[in-house]
């Protein structure tokens, strides 16, 4: 599955932050969320969705896919960030 069909995945939380807003970190991946004082952790594959959903991160990730971004090339392109409901497997 690609991270773009989580747009309908369950989610804890979905934050209204902007990831271009938060403050950069000295991993281009991380940033901190000044209202909440939480590192947001960008995802780029399903492998760190997860990983980072098990623990109850922030996530942002990218919920269009590669067809659906080229599309949208010069526009500014949404990121969805929040807490992925955990899975209990």
């Amino acid at each position: 599955m690609d991270l773009y069909q989580l747009e309908n995945c369950p989610m804890d939380y979905y934050c209204t932050q902007d990831w271009n807003t938060l403050l950069k970190t000295t991993d281009p991946r991380k940033r901190l969320c000044t209202e909440c004082n939480e590192t947001v952790y960008f995802c780029e594959t399903m492998g760190e969705f997860e990983e980072k959903s098990k623990m109850s991160l922030c996530v942002a990730f990218l919920a269009f896919s590669n067809q659906q971004i080229n599309e949208l090339r010069g526009q500014e392109i949404p990121i969805t960030l929040g807490i992925p409901s955990r899975k209990t497997d």
